[in-house]
C-alpha cells in the first residue's frame, strides 16, 4: 500500500508537494522519511506556511527555510524582549490516531539556550494530549517521536479519534531570540493486534494514576519491542477491536459500562487480556479471577520483589523483579482456569503467600500497578506476559536485543564499541576480560537464535550486552579535580534491604563523596525531634539520621540532612494535618480550596516551624549541611488565604478591595504580590542559613531548586539567584531533569550565570527518565558537568536499582576512587 493510501486509512489529512523557495539561512536537508507523512513543511512561500501554520503572537509567525533540495518551515521565537514565557504555532488537521502509536516529526534546532523545553499538544474534544521534547543534538536533524501512551492529559480530551489541531510549543528560559525548523510531521507505527487502553473517563481523583501506569507499562512494552497502540477508553467501539488479540489494562479503575461488555464480548470471543490491579468486576469471572482484599505494606519493604512459583508455565519469567509497592489488590484463579504464576516477597525474601502474578486461560494478572524501580525486570516481566500469549512477539524482541548489544555510548555499528575500549583501555586485565566475556556471550545468542529459544537468546544478549558495558564503563575517565558527587535518597531509611551503614558504603566504595537522605518533611521527622511529629517507623527502625551520618562518618562521605519545606507529602499524622487546618496555617487556591497537604509559607508560626526544625538538625546531629527542598510555593495558583491577604495589604499599606482577582488580574499590584511570595519564601532561607550558621559554624546550607529562575521566581516564588548573590546558599542544586545531553548543557551553563559566584552543582534526573537504567546517558550528563567545570553533580535518586547496578558502574570508571584514597 501506498503512503498516501495508508495515510487515508489512518484518517489523517495529506498535503499537496509545493515547490521550492530560497530562505535567508541555510539548514541541512532533512532525511527522507520511513513513515506516512502527514505534512511535510515544503511550503512555497511564506504566505502558504503561514496559512497552514498559525502562530500564537504576530511576530512568531512561521516562515520558510531552504533545506537542500526542499523547504522546511521555521518556528522562530523573540524571548529577546518582552515578557512571553512560550511561543506556540497550531496546524488545523483532522487525524484519527487510534491505529497507530502517535506522531513523528524532524526537528532542528541549533540554539536552544533560551528555551527550557519544548512540548507537542494534540487537541481533542475540550482538552489537550501533550508531551515534552527535546532535541537530542544541535547539530542536524533529530527525529522526535510523540508516543501516545507517553503523553499527560490537560482538560477533557474526547479521545484520539478526534484530533483537530496540532500545536509545537518553545518554553522560555531566558532571554534571546532563535528559532528552529520543522519537516515531515506524520505518523508513528500502524495497526497492532495490542491495545493498551488508557482509562481516560476516570474521575480527576484516579487520572493522573491511570495516565502514569500507562506510561509505565508503555515504556517497558517500547523498550521490549513490542508493538501496541494505546487508546483512550472514550475510543473503544467494535470496529477498534476488530482483528485484535489483546487487551492491555494498566489501571483502569472506572471503565464505563459500554466499554466493559464490548470487553467481555471480546474476552469471550477468544481475546486475551494484560490487567494490572484491579479489574473491573463484571471481567473477573470472564477471565477467570476472583479478587480478594486490599493488603497494604506493614513496613517499608513489605512488598518487595515479585519470584515466579516453581510451577510456573510462563516462558521467560524472570527469577526476580523488584517493586517496591505500597499495597496490593489479592486476586486468586478460578478453580480450573489458572494457577498464581508468581508470589511477593519481601526485602528480606520470604514468600509473603501473596499472589502477585495469577495466569488463566484468558488474562495474566498483576495484582499492583508497574512501578518504575527495576526498569530492566520490568521490561522482562511485561514480555513475558504479553509472550505467554503471543508467543511470535518473542522473536521480535529477540532481534532488537540482538541488534542492541553493541550499541553503547554513540556507537551503533557492529565492533565499533569494541573497537573504542580496546584503544582506551591500556592495559587493564578486568576491561580485557570483560570483552571476551561478551564475546562468549555473543556466540552464545547466535547459537540460541538459531535454535529459536528466544527467551534464552534474550536474556544471553543482554548478558553480552552487560558485559560490553561494564568494560565501555571501566574506560571512562576520572576527574583529576576534587569533585562533589551525590546521590538524593528519598527515603529516610536507605536503600531497600539495606541499612544506612551498607547503602553508605556502596556510595563510599565507587567515589562518592556525599549523600542527601530526606529525614524532615513539613508535619514528619525520622529521628527524635521536640519540633515535628515523630514517624512511628522511628520507634521501630530508630533514629535514622544518626544512622546515616554514623555510616557517613565511618566511610569518610558528607551527610547533607534534605527537608522538604511546607509540603505535608500525605505523611503527617491525621491530628497534625487537622490542626494545621483548624489553625488557617494550610494554603488556599484562588478558587478557595484548601491545599490540605501544603503549609502557607506567609504564616509566622509555619515559617518558625520550617526553620526550628533545620536548626534542631543542626545542633543535635554531626552533619556536614543542611538541605531545602519544596522551598517554593505548588504553583502560580496559591496562597490565597485570609493570613496571606491579610499580610499581604499590611505590606503594602493597603486593603484590596476584590480578593483575589485584583492580585491577579491588576498589573502593578500582580508585580506587588509575586514580590511578595518571593520575599515569604526568602526570608525562610535567609533566616535558615543566618541562623544554622551560628548554631553550628562550618555547617553547609543548599537547596534543590527549579531549573529556570527567571520564570521559577515568579510562577513559584523561588528567588534563587538572589539567595546566591546574598550568600545564603554555600551551594544551589538545579534539577534539570531531562534525559537529553543538549538540553542538560544548555540549562546548565545558564544556571552558572544566574548562580554567580555559588558554586553549582546539577542535578542529574536518572530516575525520573524513561530508561532510568540510561548509564550511558548519566556518564555523558556528569562529563557535561566537567566540561562545564562545576566542580560537582547530583543525581536523583539512590534506590535499589542505582545501588547494585548503577553505581558500581560509575564507581568502575567516571567516579572511580583515587588509589591513594
Amino acid at each position: 500500500m501506498t503512503k498516501a493510501l495508508l495515510a487515508l486509512a489512518a484518517g489523517v489529512l495529506l498535503l499537496g508537494n509545493p515547490g521550492l523557495c530560497p530562505a535567508a539561512h541555510a539548514v541541512s536537508e532533512p532525511p527522507e522519511p520511513d513513515y506516512v507523512v502527514v505534512d511535510s513543511g515544503h511550503y512555497p512561500t511564506d504566505d502558504d506556511a503561514r496559512a497552514a501554520w498559525t502562530a500564537g503572537a504576530a511576530r512568531e509567525a512561521v516562515s520558510v527555510q531552504n533545506a537542500g533540495r526542499r523547504n522546511v518551515i521555521r518556528l522562530p521565537w523573540r524571548f529577546g524582549s518582552g515578557s512571553a514565557q512560550r511561543a506556540y504555532w497550531d496546524r488545523s488537521v483532522n487525524m484519527d490516531l487510534t491505529a497507530c502509536r502517535g506522531l513523528v516529526f524532524r526537528f532542528f534546532c541549533a540554539d536552544p539556550s533560551a528555551v527550557s523545553a519544548f512540548t507537542c499538544y494534540l487537541r481533542s474534544g475540550e482538552g489537550w494530549y501533550s508531551a515534552a521534547f527535546q532535541p537530542d543534538r544541535r547539530e542536524g536533524w533529530n527525529t522526535v517521536a510523540i508516543d501516545k501512551s507517553d503523553t499527560w492529559i490537560e482538560g477533557r480530551p474526547a479521545g484520539w479519534r478526534r484530533i483537530d489541531r496540532v500545536r509545537i510549543a518553545a518554553w522560555r528560559a531566558g532571554n534571546g531570540d532563535a528559532y528552529a525548523c520543522l519537516a515531515d510531521l506524520g505518523i508513528l507505527g500502524g495497526a497492532a493486534s495490542i491495545l493498551a487502553i488508557r482509562n481516560e473517563s476516570a474521575s480527576s481523583d484516579a487520572l493522573g494514576s491511570a495516565v502514569r501506569s500507562t506510561q509505565l507499562v508503555g515504556q517497558c512494552l517500547i523498550n521490549a519491542g513490542v508493538s501496541f497502540s494505546m487508546v483512550s477508553d472514550r475510543d473503544v467501539n467494535e470496529a477498534l477491536l476488530k482483528g485484535r488479540q489483546m487487551v492491555i489494562l494498566p489501571y483502569n479503575p472506572e471503565m464505563p459500562a459500554p466499554v466493559i461488555g464490548l470487553l467481555d464480548r471480546f474476552l469471550r470471543a477468544g481475546g486475551k487480556a494484560v490487567s494490572f490491579y484491579m479489574l473491573p468486576p463484571e471481567l473477573e469471572p470472564i477471565v477467570g479471577i476472583r479478587r480478594g482484599k486490599r493488603v497494604r505494606q506493614n513496613y517499608p519493604g513489605h512488598f518487595s520483589s515479585i519470584r515466579p512459583d516453581p510451577a510456573c508455565r510462563i516462558a521467560g519469567f524472570p527469577a526476580s523483579v523488584g517493586q517496591q509497592s505500597w499495597n496490593i489488590v489479592e486476586a486468586f484463579p478460578l478453580e480450573g482456569r489458572g494457577s498464581v504464576a508468581a508470589w511477593w516477597h519481601d526485602d528480606k525474601g520470604r514468600n509473603l503467600n501473596e499472589p502477585a502474578i495469577v495466569a488463566t486461560d484468558r488474562a495474566v494478572h498483576m495484582t499492583h500497578v508497574v512501578i518504575s524501580d527495576d526498569p530492566g525486570g520490568k521490561q522482562t516481566l511485561l514480555l513475558a506476559m504479553v509472550g505467554h500469549f503471543l508467543p511470535d512477539l518473542w522473536q521480535t524482541a529477540a532481534d532488537r536485543e540482538i541488534a542492541a548489544i553493541g550499541r553503547i555510548g554513540a556507537f551503533s555499528r557492529p565492533g565499533e564499541a569494541e573497537q573504542a575500549i580496546r584503544r582506551s583501555m591500556g592495559h587493564d586485565p578486568a576491561v580485557s576480560q570483560a570483552l571476551g566475556q561478551a564475546a562468549t556471550w555473543r556466540t552464545r545468542v547466535m547459537e540460541l537464535a538459531a535454535e529459536r529459544r528466544y527467551p534464552e537468546t534474550i536474556r544471553a544478549a543482554e548478558q553480552a550486552r552487560r558485559l560490553l558495558l561494564q568494560a565501555w564503563c571501566a574506560t571512562q575517565p576520572v576527574s583529576t579535580m576534587p569533585e562533589h558527587r551525590a546521590f538524593w535518597r528519598h527515603n529516610a531509611f536507605g536503600v531497600e534491604g539495606m541499612t544506612w551503614d551498607q547503602s553508605v558504603k556502596i556510595l563510599a566504595d565507587n567515589g562518592f563523596t556525599a549523600v542527601f537522605p530526606n529525614m524532615l518533611w513539613a508535619g514528619t521527622a525520622y529521628y527524635p525531634s521536640k519540633v515535628l511529629p515523630i514517624s512511628g517507623a522511628v520507634a521501630e527502625k530508630g533514629d535514622q539520621i544518626a544512622l546515616c551520618a554514623a555510616a557517613c562518618r565511618k566511610y569518610g562521605i558528607e551527610c547533607h540532612v534534605w527537608k522538604v519545606c511546607w509540603n505535608m507529602g500525605g505523611r503527617a499524622a491525621k491530628e497534625f494535618t487537622e490542626k494545621m487546618k483548624r489553625e488557617g496555617r494550610v494554603q488556599m487556591t484562588a478558587e478557595g480550596k484548601p491545599l490540605d497537604d501544603w503549609l502557607c509559607p506567609s504564616h509566622p508560626d509555619n515559617q518558625a516551624l520550617e526553620v526550628n526544625a533545620l536548626l534542631e538538625v543542626a545542633r543535635q546531629y554531626d552533619v556536614a549541611g543542611l538541605h531545602l527542598d519544596y522551598i517554593r510555593y505548588p504553583g502560580q495558583d496559591s496562597c490565597f488565604c485570609a493570613g496571606c491577604r491579610r499580610r499581604f495589604e499590611e505590606t503594602i499599606g493597603r486593603k484590596v478591595k476584590n480578593w483575589p482577582a485584583d492580585a491577579r488580574a491588576d498589573d502593578a499590584l500582580a508585580a506587588k504580590w509575586r514580590d511578595f511570595r518571593r520575599d515569604v519564601i526568602s526570608r525562610a532561607v535567609e533566616s535558615v542559613s543566618r541562623e544554622a550558621r551560628k548554631a553550628k559554624p562550618g555547617i553547609r546550607v543548599s537547596a534543590a531548586v527549579f531549573p529556570n529562575w527567571p520564570t521559577d521566581r515568579d510562577t513559584v516564588g523561588q528567588d534563587w539567584s538572589l539567595w546566591c548573590r546574598k550568600g545564603w546558599l554555600d551551594f544551589v542544586c538545579p534539577m534539570n531533569y531531562t534525559p537529553s545531553r543538549v538540553a542538560f548543557e544548555s540549562m546548565a551553563r545558564r544556571q552558572i550565570a544566574w548562580a554567580g559566584r555559588t558554586p553549582l552543582y546539577p542535578g542529574i534526573g536518572l530516575s525520573a527518565w524513561r530508561n532510568r537504567g540510561d548509564i550511558e546517558e548519566l556518564i555523558g550528563q556528569i562529563r557535561v558537568t566537567r566540561d562545564l567545570k562545576t566542580g560537582g553533580f547530583m543525581i536523583f535518586e539512590y534506590g535499589d536499582w542505582e545501588a547494585t547496578r548503577l553505581v558500581p558502574l560509575c564507581g568502575s570508571g567516571i567516579t572511580r576512587k583515587k588509589t591513594s584514597d
